[in-house]
């Protein structure tokens, strides 16, 4: 029986538009972005970032450097571009399983520092950032917890500090690459694919 259920942010929950970023980041002179950055990969500057490795300063810097010293404010606003807004239906949703159900929920997602205070600053303007973040146990931040999907470390950091067991937990994500790797846990995943109804995609009876 699931008695958790772990939601990845982007796409998931939150409206996601890699496209924006990459056009953004080509405008700025970065060669070839797509490469650089995208859903499907990411460069190791962009993952040592998501995993903490350096800070908000040191990322702009260094992608400062990789641009021909582009202005740090057109950076972050590139950087931001790809991140919309969380819909209201998928707000509705997390709050009523909060609300009304016996479920344990979190997010683990490959988040980094400037993404992160952008999007609670638009899901608060939006909802509130206390009332959509207290329907979750932990909001797991790659940057705050070292560790990034797929990794099997990632999920490990969950499962044991919240002493969660696999067969017990259901986890969402629209990558498959990260789904499978919880699958290797014995963790029910489920391949989320961008359009798809949330309420539909994690529906719990007889899971």
């Amino acid at each position: 029986m699931i008695k958790n259920v772990i939601f990845d942010l982007g796409v998931v929950l939150l409206e996601v538009n890699y496209k924006n970023t990459i056009e953004a980041f080509s405008s700025l002179g970065l060669e070839r972005p797509e490469e650089a950055f995208s859903k499907q990969k990411q460069d190791e500057f962009f993952r040592r970032y998501e995993r903490g490795q350096m800070s908000e300063s040191e990322f702009l810097n260094g992608l400062s450097a990789r641009i021909g010293g582009a202005e740090k404010k057109k950076l972050k606003d590139a950087w931001c571009a790809m991140l919309g807004e969380l819909p209201q239906e998928k707000y509705d949703f997390i709050r009523e399983l909060k609300l009304k159900s016996r479920y344990r929920l979190f997010i683990l997602s490959n988040t980094n520092y400037t993404h992160q205070v952008w999007f609670e600053k638009k899901i608060h303007e939006q909802y509130k950032w206390k009332d959509f973040s207290d329907c979750f146990e932990f909001i797991g931040y790659s940057h705050q917890i070292n560790q990034r999907k797929p990794e099997e470390a990632a999920f490990k950091y969950l499962l044991e500090k919240f002493d969660l067991h696999p067969e017990e937990t259901l986890f969402i994500d629209d990558t498959l690459e990260h789904v499978e790797s919880a699958r290797k846990l014995g963790i029910l995943a489920i391949h989320y694919r961008d359009g798809d109804n949330l309420s539909e995609v994690a529906k719990l009876e007889g899971k």
